[in-house]
């Protein structure tokens, strides 16, 4: 029998209808994007496979661990050079593939990239805060940052410089040869004015802000390579919740010293002082280390990757591949941090999907 026209057209809604919705069940159990994990098979690392579409909500962080090299291409980053690093510490920690640098920058523009989430151009040319001799104001910045954010929000902070002779200081000093080598445009902190207190050119060197000279500190004394400062601290748990840690410009990978490769120097710091981190009463199952570089080196043309691991009790270990900056360090630790977004991190990536 022919069906009326209103019964035959409710009949294809209901059809079509059912079609919908069942379409929509399928496509609900299908993930929406394939696995963005990849197993490195040159390097033969071999973690769990790690679900990327399920994208994890940033954990509050108990003690943060931020320790940045120089000047190292991603491709830098191997077995042979950096054994640690590349080895047992991306088998335990995230490693996240698409993390890239500035390109328009030298290193101090990173620096400040990954604190404030932007720099000027000054910063970007690598210029000193003041002028050594005459003390005139060069390159500074009145700019929210994670350290001033952190002093607000009454949490602690440190900025940990290697061979720094004193707190808070804003001249290069010592040499590589002597592996005692301090270089100022390595220490963002001391280029914004809420931190350092914008003294340059006010008389003889004046004082800096308490709040500088409080947490803007040196690693150890200034022989080679000393660490004291900061390991003494580890092993009595006394550390601050935000630990920002820059070794000197032999330890950091920046200059070859002693006939040592440049990329190896960074990995035997970053070895040691792992190691040291993670059996500190301060690192707790909240605890997380982030090792990163400031920027690409000049061996590995038109790219700007860098490598950047994050290694913690809350991360699930594998290989993540996204698109990542600076800013997204800095978003990303804020929001652990519960702070508002600074700069670029309001649009940046953030880095969720590592967390467990």
């Amino acid at each position: 029998m022919r069906e009326p026209p209103r019964s035959r057209s409710i009949s294809v809604w209901c059809v079509s209808t059912l079609l919908g919705l069942a379409s929509l069940a399928v496509a609900s159990a299908i993930p929406q994007s394939p696995s963005l994990v990849l197993a490195d098979a040159a390097s033969r690392f071999d973690a769990s496979p790690v679900d990327t579409a399920r994208s994890s909500p940033i954990p509050r962080l108990g003690r943060v661990f931020v320790i940045v090299g120089e000047n190292t291409s991603l491709a830098d980053v191997t077995r042979r050079r950096a054994p640690y690093i590349a080895g047992p510490l991306k088998r335990r920690s995230a490693w996240l593939a698409g993390y890239r640098a500035r390109g328009d920058s030298l290193s101090l523009g990173n620096y400040v990239e990954m604190t404030s989430g932007q720099s000027i151009a000054c910063e970007r040319a690598d210029s000193p805060p003041a002028d050594p001799l005459t003390d005139e104001p060069i390159c500074h910045q009145r700019v929210d940052n994670i350290f001033h954010q952190l002093q607000v929000a009454q949490i602690s902070w440190r900025s940990w410089h290697e061979s720094m002779p004193r707190r808070c200081f804003t001249d290069d000093v010592g040499t590589s040869r002597r592996r005692d080598s301090y270089i100022v445009h390595h220490n963002p902190a001391v280029y914004y004015d809420n931190v350092e207190g914008a003294r340059y050119g006010a008389g003889p060197r004046p004082r800096p802000k308490r709040m500088c000279l409080r947490h803007v500190v040196p690693m150890g004394t200034t022989g080679k390579n000393d660490t004291s400062a900061f390991d003494a601290a580890l092993r009595r748990g006394d550390m601050a919740r935000f630990n920002f840690v820059v070794p000197n410009n032999c330890e950091n990978g920046h200059d070859q010293c002693g006939g040592t490769d440049r990329v190896s120097q960074f990995d035997a710091f970053v070895r040691r002082e792992v190691k040291l981190i993670t059996a500190s009463p301060a690192y707790g199952p909240r605890s997380v280390i982030v090792v990163t570089y400031d920027e690409e080196s000049s061996t590995v043309p038109h790219s700007t990757e860098v490598a950047s691991l994050w290694l913690s009790p809350l991360v699930r270990p594998g290989v993540y591949r996204g698109d990542w900056t600076h800013a997204s360090l800095l978003g990303t630790l804020e929001r652990a941090f519960r702070l508002p977004l600074l700069a670029h991190a309001r649009r940046a990536h953030l880095i969720h999907r590592i967390w467990r």
